[in-house]
């Protein structure tokens, strides 16, 4: 049975959002669905939200929709900041598309770095403006501005 299977987004990554754009139709034969549709959702510095939707069998639908979505590891420890998530989460969408579609990765000189780059990972820029005034008053800093 052909149903609409609702839609979700993706987040590729700027080096393979032009390939991604041209060669997304490789989806609806290897997924098996009837039909495959993109939209650009979002644009931000570092990738390209796209919304897909897709007919076909629930099944096939199913294997869209896993093909698309990368899978990370849970970090029980919790030893990984919000950055550093997110520069495992970009690794794994851009592994995900380099082993469905075959894209080979830009060399590493074309890349956009991203704001986690290792020069800034341990930057203590939120503690300095915790610690200093946000207007520029004399005197206006003490200790109930620093109270979270």
């Amino acid at each position: 049975m052909i149903i609409p299977y609702p839609s979700f987004v993706v987040s590729i990554p700027h080096c393979y959002s032009a390939q991604f754009q041209e060669h997304y139709q490789k989806l609806k034969k290897d997924a098996g669905c009837i039909d495959i549709a993109i939209r650009l959702r979002k644009n931000t510095p570092l990738f390209y939200q796209y919304t897909i939707c897709s007919r076909g069998t629930l099944e096939s639908c199913q294997k869209l929709e896993e093909m698309l979505t990368p899978t990370l590891e849970y970090d029980e420890a919790g030893n990984l900041n919000f950055a550093e998530m997110k520069e495992v989460k970009s690794n794994a969408m851009k592994e995900l598309l380099e082993n469905v579609f075959g894209f080979i990765p830009p060399p590493m000189n074309e890349l956009q770095h991203a704001r986690t780059t290792a020069g800034r990972m341990g930057d203590t820029r939120r503690q300095r403006h915790i610690s200093s005034d946000p207007f520029g008053l004399d005197g206006a800093t003490d200790a109930r501005h620093n109270s979270f």
